[in-house]
């Protein structure tokens, strides 16, 4: 069944996803007044569902501080216009991601994108991850599926999101 959290943010994205690419200035430093533009020209040419991601994002190379930015930048300026999808670091503890899902809510990002940062061991440790993230936001958490690690990086196959999974995840109230 699916809860009135999960179909009002289901209800708001409407047709495409669109990434951001994070800019850099020729010194290699976050180009705000750039990711600024690159914003309101997707909304000018029609996009009206933006999403911060770990990899288009480039969340890789910048610090905890400049994600955050990143992700205030984007729902500053698309809030009113598009749907605002944030996320939160591909790496760390979950006590980061929670603090990043409360940092999406207070900037007013519609959904927080969740990436499993952990090795695989079991499944009650992703599901315990995403309640603890869902649990402690009211905005949409939305799961990445990205194969999980299963070992030591680059050894080993990865884990992927089970059927079973991800239909326990999707009872929580606002998995979306």
């Amino acid at each position: 069944m699916i809860s009135n959290a999960q179909k009002k943010f289901i209800e708001n994205v409407k047709g495409p996803v669109f990434p951001i690419l994070t800019p850099f200035t020729e010194n290699g430093e976050l180009d705000a007044e750039g990711l600024k533009a690159y914003v309101l020209f997707l909304l000018d040419n029609g996009a009206r569902t933006i999403m911060v991601t770990v990899g288009t994002s480039r969340f890789d190379v910048l610090t905890v501080e400049e994600m955050k930015q990143v992700n205030e930048i984007v729902v500053k300026y698309a809030r009113g216009r598009a749907v605002t999808i944030v996320t939160t670091p591909s790496k760390g503890p979950t006590a980061q991601a929670i603090d990043f899902a409360k940092h999406a809510e207070k900037i007013g990002a519609d959904g927080i994108l969740g990436v499993f940062p952990d090795r695989f061991y079991s499944e009650d440790g992703v599901y315990q991850y995403f309640n603890d993230i869902a649990s402690s936001t009211s905005i949409g958490v939305l799961v990445h599926l990205m194969p999980i690690r299963a070992g030591r990086a680059g050894l080993g196959a990865s884990v992927h999101y089970s059927p079973e999974l991800i239909g326990r995840m999707a009872a929580i109230e606002n998995i979306v």
